[in-house]
């Protein structure tokens, strides 16, 4: 089974590094059977509680196009971050989500991986 190394933010104020070990840029620990994903458990994850709820959307499903385009879209539905301007920050939340699921799959089903990063 591989391990996931996580590297957290190594500042002068320990307040920041605990914070920064649970909150920040999200990381998956990933199970798979097959294509199967049988569990997604976040080991670090965003304040509002997107990066729960979106993970709760992949269990038990097939990994495949679809799929990571729901999970995508449910962080954004539940992304609590303001609208500002023309971009949404709700949809920069989705793509670093999705980004790092990715990452995640790369480590456990490189094969599922390359299937879904290919144009």
């Amino acid at each position: 089974m591989k391990q996931c190394v996580l590297s957290f933010l190594n500042t002068d104020v320990w307040q920041i590094n605990e914070f920064a070990k649970v909150f920040g840029r999200p990381v998956f620990f990933l199970i798979m059977d097959g294509d199967r994903v049988e569990w997604c458990y976040p080991l670090r994850r965003s304040l509002c509680g997107a990066t729960d709820a979106a993970a709760r959307v992949l269990l038990g499903k097939i990994l495949h196009h679809k799929t990571a385009n729901s999970f995508a879209l449910s962080i954004c539905h539940n992304c609590r971050a303001p609208r500002f301007g023309r971009t949404c920050d709700k949809e920069k939340a989705g793509n670093i989500h999705l980004e790092s699921l990715m990452l995640a799959l790369k480590g456990v089903h490189p094969l599922v991986w390359n299937d879904l990063t290919r144009p």
